[in-house]
This record gives structure tokens, C-alpha cells and sequence, in this order.
């Protein structure tokens, strides 16, 4: 999953345009930036029938989160970083998913 993940995001920059959006779970190593907003995205999930599948369905938010980010946001931060993802199951039925994360302007 993690190597899925990591090929995905390191394609992104060059995937939807010239200026590389950096997307990290921590500061991405910026030692100077402005936050420009602060999003969260909330999905809900069928309970899968093997928990086998519960890493892809995870991937598969974070992917949509950061996708969804640099469309609403590309234009006024190129970093989504300080990402945070929570999850609780509901009556063993639905996963609900939060991805929240701050969108930057590095300076």
C-alpha cells in the first residue's frame, strides 16, 4: 500500500501541471511556508466483506483527498501537508473516513 501510495504522490506534480503540489502527513520539510486554508474530507464506506480489503479502501481516500485538494486548492497553495486521517466504524456496517490537512504557500 505504502509503495502504491508513494508512486502516486511522487507522479502527481507531473501529472497535472508544471509546479510540483507537495503533499505530506508532516511539514514536508518546509521550513517556510504560509497557510492558506485548512480542509477535511469525510467519506463513507461499506464495511468491506474481507478485512483484507480495508488498506486498498484507505488508499483509495487518501488518493481521492489529495486529488480533490490540489483541484480546489491548486491555485492558491501548491502543498497539502500536516495531513491527518481518522476512521471509525459505524454499527459494524460503514467505515466513516476524515482527511484533514492544512493547504500551504511555500515561501
Amino acid at each position: 500500500m505504502h509503495v502504491l501510495l508513494t508512486l502516486f504522490l511522487f507522479s502527481i506534480g507531473t501529472t497535472f501541471g508544471a509546479s510540483k503540489f507537495l503533499v505530506s502527513f508532516g511539514d514536508g520539510g518546509l521550513k517556510s511556508y504560509t497557510i492558506v486554508d485548512n480542509t477535511c474530507y469525510v467519506y463513507t464506506v461499506k464495511y468491506p466483506k474481507k478485512d483484507s480489503d480495508l488498506p486498498k479502501i484507505m488508499n483509495d481516500v487518501l488518493v481521492s483527498s489529495v486529488i480533490n485538494a490540489q483541484r480546489q486548492y491548486g491555485k492558491k497553495g501548491n502543498a497539502f501537508i500536516n495531513i491527518r486521517v481518522s476512521w471509525q466504524l459505524m454499527e459494524n456496517k460503514r467505515l466513516v473516513y476524515q482527511v484533514c490537512g492544512d493547504i500551504v504557500r511555500r515561501n
